[in-house]
């Protein structure tokens, strides 16, 4: 009869009325973001991947392009890139509210509307969390499904401790949405693994059972995630590699990069959430053996981001490790954190504190004027990489140039024939230009990305030895431009256009447009080959 009670208000958590006000507030809110926020650099160069589905990237697995060309598709519209985003993160919230209310289950306690009101504004009023709430990257899709993970998680554990039993039908749920999570994002793998060790240390299993449970969840991940497996294999392991060189490639030892780590983190995930988990990781670890069943539960939060974090710190031992690589793992902690934050007495300062600021700065930089006013008061200092691009559209260089931009052919003519005399390419010499001229020029031409030595998703697009003797459109900054001419033969035409709002910044204080007939060198073509 406790089981049958507990199941029941499960259910019906979600059919409290007074906790979707503020979730569709948010929502439309975020809708509203992801209509006019500035594209960043990372968002054109993931909807780049979109104009050409596969099964993974070399950056990253493949989920964030086709999530982009679905919302694409279905409004008919390139420029709705985001479209999903919100969506995913409303289902994020949903799943973190069910898995809020089953830690309280667990506990025998009740769910308060107040403690689900406070998980809502947390979500949205941490930084790292409410930027995946419009902004298309990897991340949005891996936090959705490790919100799913954890809800899976607690329900395995309720079920297992109450009724003796493996639910076999969660287990496989938990295995498919670890392997939709790794199809995002690589974090997914190990995040989950230390959910799953976790869970079987909480409860004690018998091999016979522990061997069940471990079969179908390692089957069921594996099959989900054979997209990206299979990719893999096919490219030998290029995207394994890329990512453990990202964090382990080059070893500079510095006290500075280990301490910046620490520091950035904690300030990136917000100082009073991370410390929270300190907290609680030291209070465990001191009376581990005495604990019972439902205070160890937290134990699936803390031990993924004790992993994670470890992880992340050996790495920054090698080199400067970014604040947000160990993010994800903090969404776990959420749920707990906002149950004990709904009885802190200094709520009324906190959330006013964190929530103005967290509603204020997304929304005045949806506005033109507004950018435009920080791009004067800072000379271009502030925002640059965001609001640069508002300027780049084939009007304003026609008219800045004195030229008109070509028709760029399409990477399947390139790569299935090569050029003509015809043909003409438009490129850029690194990644970040290369995308997001193409999302913002006329039309969305396909732009090509000519620097050879910098791998990234261009390298796998394109076959470099095919752009020899194109006519190209070079359009790039001055330092780099200087750096590639001796690759372009005939040219015909130079010109440096001057951006007096970012002159101060040496990447953007130039465009360089140049037209000729690309020629390459025999070193740089065999250096992309390879």
């Amino acid at each position: 009869m406790e089981m049958k009670l507990k199941t029941e208000n499960n259910n019906s958590i979600l059919k409290k009325w007074e906790i979707y006000p503020l979730l569709i507030l948010f929502l439309i809110i975020h809708f509203l973001w992801s209509k006019h926020f500035p594209i960043a650099d990372v968002e054109a160069y993931y909807w780049d991947w979109s104009r050409n589905l596969s099964l993974s990237y070399f950056d990253h697995p493949g989920a964030v392009a086709w999530i982009c060309r679905l919302g694409i598709f279905i409004t008919q519209n390139e420029n709705n890139l985001r479209f999903f985003v919100p969506i995913f993160n409303l289902i994020t919230i949903i799943f973190l509210i069910l898995s809020l209310n089953k830690i309280l289950t667990i506990k025998n306690k009740e769910t308060t509307i107040k403690q689900i009101l406070y998980l809502e504004i947390l979500w949205n009023i941490i930084p790292v969390f409410s930027m995946q709430s419009f902004i298309l990257m990897p991340d949005f899709a891996l936090l959705t499904c490790l919100s799913i993970v954890l809800f899976l998680s607690l329900k395995i554990l309720e079920i297992i401790h109450y009724e003796n039993r493996i639910p076999i039908k969660y287990v496989i749920l938990l295995g498919v949405f670890s392997g939709l999570g790794f199809n995002s994002k690589y974090h997914m793998i190990p995040i989950t693994f230390l959910i799953i060790f976790t869970l079987t240390q909480i409860i004690n299993l018998s091999r016979k059972n522990l061997f069940t449970f471990l079969s179908i969840f390692i089957t069921s991940l594996i099959i989900t995630s054979m997209p990206t497996i299979y990719w893999n294999l096919n490219n030998k392991f290029i995207s394994f590699i890329f990512q453990l060189n990202h964090g382990f490639g080059v070893f500079d030892f510095s006290f500075k990069n280990l301490f910046l780590y620490i520091i950035e983190s904690s300030i990136y995930i917000t100082p009073i959430l991370f410390f929270y988990g300190i907290k609680n990781i030291y209070f465990i670890n001191k009376k581990i053996n005495k604990i019972e069943f439902h205070e160890k539960i937290i134990l699936i939060a803390l031990s993924p981001i004790c992993g994670i974090f470890i992880i992340f710190l050996i790495a920054s031992l090698f080199d400067y490790v970014a604040p947000y690589w160990i993010s994800p793992a903090f969404l776990l902690l959420l749920p707990f954190f906002a149950i004990e934050m709904s009885d802190w007495k200094f709520n009324k300062i906190f959330i006013p504190l964190f929530l103005i600021p967290s509603f204020l700065i997304p929304s005045s930089l949806c506005f033109k004027e507004v950018r435009k006013k920080i791009v004067s008061i800072s000379d271009g200092n502030a925002g640059y990489k965001l609001f640069f691009w508002y300027l780049i559209n084939n009007d304003k260089i026609d008219k800045l140039a004195g030229i008109k931009l070509p028709k760029s052919i399409t990477p399947e003519e390139l790569n299935n024939r090569g050029c003509n005399q015809n043909d003409n390419i438009l490129a850029s010499l690194n990644w970040t230009w290369t995308s997001q001229l193409a999302y913002h020029l006329k039309g969305h031409p396909y732009v090509y990305n000519l620097n050879f030595e910098q791998k990234s998703y261009y390298s796998i697009r394109d076959d470099f030895k095919k752009f020899k003797n194109c006519k190209i459109t070079l359009i790039t900054t001055e330092e780099l431009m200087t750096n590639n001419l001796y690759k372009i033969e005939e040219i015909d035409y130079l010109n440096v256009i001057k951006i007096k709002q970012f002159e101060k910044k040496e990447e953007y204080g130039k465009i360089n447009i140049l037209k000729g007939i690309f020629v390459g060198d025999d070193e740089s073509l065999s250096t992309a080959d390879n």
